[in-house]
């Protein structure tokens, strides 16, 4: 069912219990973790369990057509050696001679080439790199260099040609999202707050923002965006800030997600969605708070409304398009946040980032089906099954004017859109 909606009072409700891939948890110690699923568990009414008492996900609706989209390709990648949770960003083409994507796996950094769906030979992580799939946490690329991370903060920049080690630099906690790159700077947002600016050359430290975080995060941490002379990046406590490229200093800092209520969990305020900019606006959104459009210039809210979500958004043309935490689609108007339709029968479906394009809105939920959303007035269009139930909720990616999917388990397949070719 969808909805046009003209109203402002939108509720964003308490779903901590539902992040998926790996624990929401942070910055806890073992004791107090305990304690405090212990005390959840009272809460809940005794043995209860939050799994127990999450709401049953929405039965598909009849009448929905099958999508005529067609499969171009499907990969298995050797799940035992590769992190699909590490997927690079797709390469620039003519760089290492193919359009592809970046898999970490346990002897090298290989690419996928998108247009064939075929693992081409990579670059060798070399022996002193001492990094392995189990511990690569993301991979940046610029012209003929990788920047690889561990889950530890190490980061090696590789030669993309022969895999030489051109620098190592310690970090100060784990890397849990890729970096921001331009011509002279890379930037990482780590675990416990920190953006640390590098060199790209050489890796030396150019400088070190801290924004302190709670005592209880989300599991993971937004990635940094480098606009022109600024560096965007949303953190923990709700806070989206903007920093000088060259010096690391405060251009401004605005409240996405402001804490409320007297529990941990009801004052988590992540910024872990990633961040969108067109023109002068940037897009963020916290979890629990809400989702606002913010001047780059000067930092201003544009417009806000009272929506949280933690899965992502996407933008086409002049409509922005978020997933809720209820497994709700939204569109509003990019400009004015005026809120355009909402689209309520996938409910509690563990829906994924959504991706729009000139046909509509695909987004894809824990049972491998791909769903089309008519991005005019939000119905259900059409849906197609290529997954099948995982725990983890599938990653969808554009790559060009086609759809890339990822499953937990190492399965690829890059689809049409717009009804196929």
């Amino acid at each position: 069912m969808n909805r046009k909606i003209s109203t402002t009072g939108l509720i964003a409700t308490d779903t901590w219990f539902r992040k998926l891939g790996g624990s929401v948890f942070s910055g806890l110690s073992h004791c107090r973790l305990a304690a405090l699923i212990a005390f959840g568990a009272l809460l809940l009414g005794g043995c209860a369990t939050a799994e127990k008492t999450a709401p049953k996900p929405m039965a598909l609706a009849s009448g929905v057509p099958s999508s005529n989209q067609k499969i171009i390709w499907r990969q298995q990648l050797p799940f035992d050696e590769v992190s699909v949770q590490a997927l690079g960003s797709p390469l620039v083409p003519d760089r290492f001679g193919s359009d592809g994507l970046l898999v970490p796996a346990s002897d090298s950094i290989r690419i996928l080439d998108l247009k064939r769906g075929k693992v081409l030979n990579g670059v060798s992580l070399a022996t002193d790199a001492s990094l392995d799939s189990t511990h690569v946490a993301s991979v940046g690329v610029y012209e003929y260099s990788l920047y690889v991370a561990s889950l530890d903060g190490d980061v090696v920049a590789l030669s993309g040609k022969d895999g030489h080690v051109q620098w190592r630099q310690a970090l100060s906690g784990e890397v849990l999202a890729p970096p921001a790159v331009s011509d002279n700077e890379i930037v990482y947002h780590t675990g416990d707050g920190r953006l640390v600016c590098l060199d790209r050359e050489t890796g030396r430290s150019l400088w070190v923002f801290r924004e302190t975080p709670p005592s209880l995060t989300l599991r993971g941490t937004g990635a940094p965006l480098i606009v022109g002379n600024r560096v965007l990046a949303g953190f923990a406590d709700g806070h989206l800030i903007s920093l000088d490229l060259a010096t690391g200093a405060v251009v401004w800092d605005t409240v996405v997600g402001e804490p409320k209520g007297h529990s941990v969990l009801s004052r988590m305020t992540d910024i872990d969605a990633g961040l969108l900019v067109v023109g002068d606006l940037v897009y963020a959104s916290a979890y629990q708070g809400r989702t606002v459009a913010v001047s780059l210039s000067s930092g201003r809210i544009v417009w806000s409304r009272d929506l949280a979500t933690y899965t992502g958004m996407s933008i086409w043309d002049d409509h922005l398009y978020v997933t809720g935490p209820e497994g709700e689609v939204w569109a509003f108007d990019r400009n004015t946040g005026e809120i355009l339709w909402r689209q309520e029968g996938l409910m509690y479906r563990k829906l994924s980032n959504p991706v729009a394009f000139k046909d509509g809105v695909y987004v894809i939920d824990f049972q491998g089906y791909v769903h089309l959303i008519s991005s005019q007035d939000g119905h259900l269009a059409a849906r197609m099954k290529v997954g099948s139930e995982s725990k983890i909720t599938p990653l969808l990616m554009r790559v060009a004017d086609d759809l890339l999917v990822a499953d937990a388990e190492g399965r690829l397949w890059l689809l049409t859109t717009g009804g196929g070719r």
